[in-house]
C-alpha cells in the first residue's frame, strides 16, 4: 500500500488525545512537554459562546482557550419536568 493513502494510526492518534487531556487535567502545567507544534493553531467556533470564537495558537492559545471555558458557568439551554416528586 502506498505510504500517503494507508489510513492513520488510530493508537498514536489516542495517544495524542490522551496527552492533550492530561495536559487539561493538570491545568496545562507542563508546558514543556506537549504534543502542539510550536505553529499550530486551534480554529473555535461555537454559536452559543461566541466571545469564545477565534484562533488560539500554540501551547499558550490552548491554555487560554481552556482558562476561558473554565470560567464559564453552565446555562442550560432546555429543562424539562419529568415527574412531580
Amino acid at each position: 500500500m502506498d505510504q500517503s493513502t494507508e489510513p492513520p494510526n488510530v493508537d498514536a492518534n489516542f495517544a495524542v488525545l490522551e496527552q492533550v487531556g492530561e495536559l487539561i487535567r493538570s491545568g496545562f502545567a507542563d508546558r514543556h512537554n506537549h504534543p502542539f507544534a510550536d505553529d499550530f493553531v486551534f480554529h473555535f467556533f461555537n454559536s452559543q459562546q461566541p466571545d469564545l470564537d477565534g484562533d488560539y495558537h500554540g501551547f499558550d492559545g490552548i491554555a487560554e482557550l481552556f482558562e476561558r471555558l473554565g470560567e464559564l458557568r453552565p446555562v442550560p439551554s432546555a429543562t424539562t419536568k419529568v415527574s412531580s416528586q
